[in-house]
């Protein structure tokens, strides 16, 4: 696994290297020039540095910059902070409750969310809250009758009573033939599932935990909630002691690389390793410059 040293890797790319004119140097990202004041960004910090003391090459490297973003608005990307208190800038792409994918220049990276502090991991529940807010989930709609003759038609199903009208809600049962678990299909603990009771009623929610007899789910609006396992269908049981199943494996994987980093020598570095190439080696034994 790479997160030590991806993380080190993933410093924000996009950052200039400003030079004042007694050569101190600092790494920060353009964000405007206004009245002869250059605004950079720094660790989430922003300078106000006055254009008339940096070098002559930087003053032309901020007007060059400000020609060119000065009409459009600069994306504002997230900072995320590790435990070690290291940042990196980079877009949120998902999260669940045990990894986070960035994307930093095109490249999608993946890291266990306990490599990142409680403030961060706050920042990723929110972000994908947010984010599976946009999916459009139709439900409860039902077909148009095929016949006018009323004789013909069969009684419409009792409307569900809701958990609550602010919650996720009950639904009518779906067609036995969907009830069956199939084994070829690969689970995803990150995923909404469909739970359903003895009574016929269905939840969906995404999968917690399995401890004895007790099943914890959240909904989607982020309640948690504990069922019985014998309240609910075959089915249902099944994919819990599924989920179970995968949940333990991830568990054990991350127990692994926590193990792991904590035994890693982190070598002393210096500014001018930031600008140099390194060689990466993961667990396979593959190396990434």
């Amino acid at each position: 696994m790479l997160v030590c040293g991806l993380w080190l890797n993933l410093i924000a790319s996009d950052n200039q290297i400003w030079v004042d004119q007694k050569g101190s140097k600092i790494e920060a990202r353009f964000v405007k020039l206004f009245e002869g004041n250059l605004t950079l960004e720094t660790f989430g910090q922003k300078l106000l540095i006055p254009l008339q003391t940096l070098s002559l090459s930087s003053q032309a490297l901020a007007k060059q910059l400000s020609t060119g973003k000065a009409a459009t608005e600069i994306k504002k990307v997230p900072f995320w902070r590790d435990m070690q208190g290291r940042i990196i800038q980079a877009n949120f792409i998902r999260a669940d409750a045990y990894s986070i994918t960035l994307e930093m220049n095109g490249e999608h990276f993946t890291l266990p969310m306990e490599m990142l502090d409680k403030k961060s991991m706050h920042q990723a529940f929110i972000f994908s809250q947010h984010s599976k807010s946009k999916e459009t989930i139709v439900e409860g709609s039902s077909p148009p009758p095929t016949s006018s003759n009323k004789s013909n038609q069969h009684p419409p199903h009792p409307t569900p009573s809701p958990i609550n009208q602010k919650e996720d809600q009950l639904l009518a049962p779906k067609n036995s033939a969907t009830q069956n678990l199939d084994a070829n299909i690969p689970l995803d603990l990150s995923k909404v599932q469909q739970w359903t009771s003895t009574e016929g009623k269905l939840l969906e929610a995404y999968f917690s935990d399995l401890v004895k007899t007790n099943l914890k789910l959240k909904t989607k609006s982020g309640k948690e909630v504990t069922m019985e396992l014998g309240k609910i269908d075959q089915r249902s049981q099944l994919l819990a002691k599924k989920l179970k199943d995968l949940k333990s494996k991830r568990d054990q994987e991350i127990a692994r690389a926590i193990a792991k980093r904590k035994k890693m020598k982190v070598p002393s570095l210096k500014d001018e390793d930031l600008h140099k190439i390194h060689d990466f080696e993961n667990t396979e034994g593959n190396t990434v410059k």
